[in-house]
């Protein structure tokens, strides 16, 4: 890992414990079998469910209990149902992402599965409903880095989202956040310290370890073992078109869960003290 590589963005076991921790203290269900994308990113969640789900005494088995679909050859999520029924769980997690993730919701629609189970997605961005159609994930859940609806709740987030609509036109997205308050935090920092006028990247990025911030939500910290951003993460609610207050409102922060215990460790990772010590 690069010294000089930071990011606001969460980890896979951020996202992973956001819903775990959501389905556990909802009592959502103790079932869980997931449905995942065969390639490396889905996989990056699997520590996390392992842990998370003996720690929260949930049903899951990293051998059994997933469905691997073809990446990127097949977006038929349908042949995975018969299976998932079969098994009976009581929830189904699916990753997937992009237009991957709108043909598993119109499909999962389509057949009832949401009818039989309640559906889980492990992340998802305000333009993917926008692409399913109104209406399309209501009653899914799905984990989530950040919303504009969090404009009401701080003010940082209601600037950043005026401006955004004011240029674009649309909300601003989860994405859209993170390039900007990285960019933010960056900048205020080399204000700050006065290490722009020196150009000292080095020096600079020691600083940055273990700075919190607050901009767009909640107070977030950039970890000094491995500059993980220690923050907020959302778990969403899928609104029917009834509830839809205009064609943006799709989804609506129902959760939230943050913290040390919602990532792995330094200790964990074997890491100690600061990345900018260590020798690359």
């Amino acid at each position: 890992m690069s010294p000089l590589f930071f990011t606001a963005n969460t980890t896979p076991y951020q996202l992973a414990a956001s819903s775990l921790t959501y389905i556990a203290e909802n009592k959502v269900g103790k079932k869980i079998h997931c449905v995942f994308d065969d390639y490396i990113w889905p996989k990056m969640f699997i520590p996390a469910f392992n842990k998370l789900t003996k720690k929260f005494d949930l049903t899951w088995n990293a051998n059994s209990s997933v469905s691997w679909v073809p990446f990127p050859t097949s977006m038929d999520y349908s042949a995975t149902f018969p299976r998932i029924l079969k098994e009976k769980p009581d929830v189904v997690y699916a990753l997937n992402w992009g237009q991957r993730q709108v043909a598993f919701v119109k499909q999962a629609r389509e057949a009832g599965l949401d009818k039989k189970v309640k559906i889980v997605l492990g992340a998802t961005e305000i333009t993917m409903p926008e692409a399913a159609g109104a209406g399309s994930y209501h009653g899914f859940n799905a984990a989530m880095m950040w919303h504009p609806s969090l404009a009401s709740k701080y003010p940082a987030a209601k600037t950043l989202n005026d401006k955004f609509l004011a240029r674009r036109k649309r909300p601003c997205s989860s994405y859209g956040m993170l390039a900007h308050d990285l960019t933010r935090l960056i900048l205020d920092t080399a204000r700050e310290t006065k290490l722009y006028k020196r150009r000292d990247h080095f020096k600079l990025a020691k600083v940055l370890e273990g700075k919190k911030f607050q901009y767009s939500k909640g107070v977030c910290q950039i970890r000094a073992c491995d500059h993980v951003c220690i923050s907020e993460v959302f778990v969403m609610r899928g609104k029917s078109k009834a509830e839809m207050k205009d064609k943006f409102d799709h989804i609506e922060v129902i959760g939230s869960s943050s913290g040390e215990g919602n990532t792995v460790s330094c200790g964990e990772k074997g890491l100690k003290g600061p990345a900018s010590e260590r020798k690359a």
